[in-house]
Parts: C-alpha cells; sequence; structure tokens
C-alpha cells in the first residue's frame, strides 16, 4: 500500500494529463474524473483510478486539483458535489480574474472547503521539469500541507499570502530546487 498522498485530478485536457502523470511516476494514488470520461483511459491504463461522479472524486482523498478553463467549468463541475466539498482542499490551476478567484473562495468557503490558487507557467510538455515554475495564492499553512505534492509539477514552486493574511506576519516566500 502507498504511504504518499492521494490526489484528485479534475480536468484531463493536456496539462491536466501531464499532471496526473507527474502524479503516478511518484506513486501517488491518483483519483481522476473528467467530463469526456474517454479522456481518462490511457491514465486509468497508468495506474489512475477512474472516479465514476465528481462527489467520488472530490471524496477520494488528499487535495482536489482543477485543471479546468476557468471558474464557471469548476461551478458547473464541482455545483454537483457541494455536500462533498466540506473538508476539502481545492486547488484551481486555472485561470480567471481576481475577482472571480476571490468569489470561489467564498463559494467554497460556504461549502466548508478552502482554495488555493496555482499558476502554471509552463506548456504541458514541461509539466514537471526543474524549471517549471508554479505560483500558488492562498492559506499558507494550506500551501505548506501540500507543498511536496504541489512540487511535483513543479520543480519552482513559489506561494505568496493571500489578502486577508497580508496583515498577518505571513510573508511570500520562495522555494526552489
Amino acid at each position: 500500500m502507498s504511504t504518499n498522498t492521494p490526489v484528485t485530478l479534475i480536468g484531463l485536457g493536456p496539462m491536466g494529463q501531464a499532471m496526473v502523470r507527474r502524479f503516478l511516476a511518484a506513486g501517488h494514488p491518483t483519483t481522476v474524473w473528467n467530463r469526456t470520461p474517454a479522456r481518462a483511459d490511457a491514465l486509468v491504463d497508468a495506474g489512475a483510478v477512474r472516479a465514476a461522479t465528481v462527489a467520488e472524486a472530490v471524496t477520494a482523498g488528499g487535495p482536489v486539483l482543477l485543471s479546468l478553463t476557468d471558474y464557471a467549468a469548476m461551478y458547473d463541475i464541482l455545483g454537483a458535489a457541494e455536500d462533498a466539498l466540506a473538508g476539502r482542499v481545492v486547488v484551481n490551476l486555472g485561470s480567471d480574474t481576481p475577482d472571480r478567484t476571490r468569489e470561489a473562495a467564498t463559494w467554497l468557503a460556504e461549502r466548508g472547503a478552502t482554495l488555493l490558487v496555482g499558476g502554471v507557467m509552463v506548456p504541458a510538455p514541461l509539466v514537471g521539469a526543474d524549471s517549471a515554475y508554479v505560483f500558488y495564492s492562498g492559506p499558507r499553512e494550506v500551501f505548506d500541507a501540500h507543498e511536496p505534492l504541489l512540487r511535483l509539477i513543479g520543480g519552482r514552486t513559489t506561494s505568496a499570502p493571500t489578502r486577508a493574511s497580508r496583515s498577518s506576519t505571513t510573508r511570500p516566500s520562495s522555494t526552489t530546487s
């Protein structure tokens, strides 16, 4: 049995698939879900577990990473699993505006989940490379708890505090290989 952190990835476009491959290669139990189930076929063949529903994916264990186009897609997908979000960490690696990010953090918090936001600064073929930069924003303690797993996406990982935590003693930090 693996002692590595389990992880769920929702959204299996090229970027999502690249991330899943990195997690599997590092021995992390990885659950996947996509609106088009066939996108998971090769990943399941490589060892990922296909969730039948979004709720099953969200509750599989570990952080829930989203590789989606925007927050509208997040609401469409996670809206079907609202009851499963309590106590979960959701890591959104898609793009949208700062206002929409704050709205999503509130929406998730109202359902008992915590949002960590990331920006992957390389194309899918370079996911996991030592030179790959990934920037995160959100509660520092949430980032710290999941940094070893998140570092698999990019060797150069940086976290900055959210607006709410900037007034505390938390300061941005950079952790690079």
